[in-house]
């Protein structure tokens, strides 16, 4: 199965690294789970508290992507980033 993030309210290369690759599971094991791993970048700017990247799943071979029903369709996730720069300074 693919999978490749995108660009909601948080930017690749300033708030996250843009990230694709494929996964692969085990033949007749059910329920199994995989890990993706999206850096987030660190900046000092004050943003909002947060924002969101996605991640489609996409092309899975001999399994079905639960919770979707079109078949060889992208499956979306949200990822929220919480901002850690602090409150914003008063006027």
């Amino acid at each position: 199965m693919d999978y490749a993030t995108y660009q909601s309210t948080a930017q690749p290369g300033s708030d996250f690294v843009a990230t694709t690759g494929t996964l692969r599971f085990a033949p007749s094991l059910l329920a199994q789970s995989q890990t993706i791993t999206v850096a987030t970048t660190d900046d000092a700017s004050d943003e909002a508290d947060t924002e969101t990247f996605g991640v489609n799943l996409a092309a899975a071979t001999n399994a079905t992507i639960v919770g979707y029903s079109n078949a060889g369709a992208a499956r979306p996730g949200r990822v929220t980033i919480i901002d850690n720069d602090g409150p914003r300074p008063a006027p």
